[in-house]
C-alpha cells in the first residue's frame, strides 16, 4: 500500500499538466479533499486492483480541467473524482467489483469504448451509475444492468 504522501502526488500528477506547464496545486480544502477521497475511495481501488491500476485524472485546477475539456462542474476541480484503468481488466468486471467493495462513491460512470471509469464522491446513500459509449450521451443504469449492457 503506498504512503499517503505518494498517493497525494499522485492525486496532483498531470501529463497535460507538465505538457502545458500548467501549475496543478491544490489550496488547503482541495488538499484535505485529496486525503479524504484517497482514504475512503483510493485505498479501496489499490487494495483491489494493485499494480494494475492506473490513475488517469485525479484533481485538476480550473485550468487544467479547462485544458483536458472537463466540465465546468467536475468533481476533480475538488480533488474529490478519480478517472482510472485496471490493465488486462474488462471494465464490466472492474466496475461489479466497485459496486460491492467501495462503500462511499456518489457516482460511477464507465466508459466502455475508452476502458475507463469516473468516480466520485457526492455525500450521498445512493449509488449512481452511468454508461456512456460517446463521452457526451450519459445513460443511468442499476447494478444489474452493469452486466447486460456491457
Amino acid at each position: 500500500m503506498k504512503k499517503l504522501s505518494d498517493v497525494y502526488f499522485l492525486a496532483c500528477a498531470s501529463n497535460t499538466a507538465d505538457i502545458y506547464k500548467i501549475d496543478n496545486k491544490p489550496d488547503y480544502v482541495e488538499s484535505n479533499n485529496i486525503i479524504w477521497f484517497a482514504e475512503n475511495i483510493y485505498m479501496y481501488l489499490e487494495s483491489m486492483f494493485q499494480e494494475k491500476l492506473r490513475i488517469n485524472s485525479w484533481f485538476r485546477n480550473k485550468e487544467l480541467n479547462t485544458k483536458v475539456g472537463g466540465s465546468p462542474t467536475s468533481r476533480h476541480l475538488e480533488g474529490m473524482a478519480i478517472d482510472f484503468t485496471v490493465e488486462g481488466e474488462n471494465v464490466r468486471h472492474v466496475a461489479m467489483n466497485i459496486f460491492m467493495a467501495i462503500p462511499s462513491f456518489g457516482k460511477m460512470i464507465i466508459y466502455p469504448n475508452h476502458n475507463f471509469i469516473h468516480l466520485d464522491s457526492k455525500f450521498t446513500n445512493e449509488k449512481l451509475i452511468y454508461v456512456t459509449y460517446d463521452k457526451k450521451n450519459y445513460e443511468r443504469i442499476s447494478y444489474d444492468d452493469i452486466y447486460e449492457i456491457l
